[in-house]
């Protein structure tokens, strides 16, 4: 199992960041509906389908950045980049990942499979030009994590509330924002070699973005915990409770981008902090706590 990880192939997949799409899922939690099985299929079917269309935007995008890619020092050695997997075979990849993405997405809800095609059309849209504008290439991926929310709730059958949506939007700006920051801290001189869109902006511009996003994110998801409709539905009145979490796991994300070298990569932030792990866990253990007891 170990070695079909490391092939070159599987690795241009990145397996590692399917766990993005464990946003798919947040329908199910946070529309109460843990319980129901249909809704859970429908909703993992909906999760696959995401990871598959995000694994042919990975393969797309290393396809049409491999020259940029070598110039990085960690890209380099990615498959299409470093040659181990070619052209043809990741353009065959893509074909081979979408044609199941779309038939689970399509089979999960009609709708859901709509948001799949709209999140691949929009991440073609994004590697062919929308990368290239400064704001807009962040908000697009922001955009993308938002239509993961929205395709879980369709196929949970879950009326996703505005002040979630809204609270997902700002938090993926967030962890996007803190990604650029890293790239254009480490790329130092080479910055517009590596991505050309580093050159539109700064350090300083990052950073006073992130005290707006920041705080704007803890409220909305404050927000939305105290909304009657909210409180009405999860039968929840103490969830305000769980944004102690939300705001401790906001600050220790800004500490550790500000204090250590780290990776640029959002993901490895969090497979590697384990106290942020912990906090996660225990966010999610309130919330289950307050709406499932």
């Amino acid at each position: 199992m170990f070695s079909l990880f490391n092939h070159p192939f599987i690795r241009a997949m990145r397996p590692k960041h399917w766990v993005k799409n464990s946003f798919v899922l947040a329908p199910l939690f946070f529309g109460g509906k843990l319980t129901d099985t249909t809704a859970a299929i429908h909703v993992f079917a909906c999760f696959i389908a995401f990871c598959l269309a995000a694994s042919a935007v990975y393969l797309m995008n290393d396809t049409l950045d491999r020259e940029k890619d070598r110039l990085h020092p960690l890209k380099k050695h990615r498959p299409i980049a470093s040659g181990e997997v070619s052209i043809r075979q990741a353009q065959w990849g893509i074909i081979l990942l979408l044609a199941p993405a779309f038939a689970l997405a399509f089979y999960a809800d009609f709708s859901a499979g709509l948001v799949v095609l709209g999140y691949f059309l929009l991440n073609v849209a994004y590697s062919l030009f929308l990368k290239h504008i400064v704001i807009l290439d962040v908000a697009t991926i922001a955009t993308g994590f938002v239509l993961r929310v929205l395709g879980g709730a369709l196929a949970a059958d879950v009326e996703p509330s505005h002040w979630l949506l809204i609270a997902t939007f700002l938090v993926a700006l967030f962890i996007a924002l803190i990604k650029r920051r890293q790239e254009l801290r480490s790329a130092g001189n080479v910055a517009e070699d590596q991505r050309s869109v580093l050159s539109d902006y700064s350090l300083e511009m990052i950073d006073l973005l992130l005290a707006i996003v920041t705080p704007a994110t803890f409220f909305v998801y404050l927000a939305y915990t105290l909304d009657a409709d909210t409180v009405s539905r999860l039968s929840a009145p103490h969830l305000y409770l769980t944004s102690i979490f939300v705001l401790f796991g906001l600050l220790r994300y800004v500490a550790l981008t500000f204090g250590n070298e780290l990776s640029e990569s959002p993901v490895s932030i969090l497979f590697n902090d384990k106290t942020l792990q912990f906090t996660v866990l225990l966010w999610a253990g309130m919330f289950a706590w307050i709406v499932y007891n």
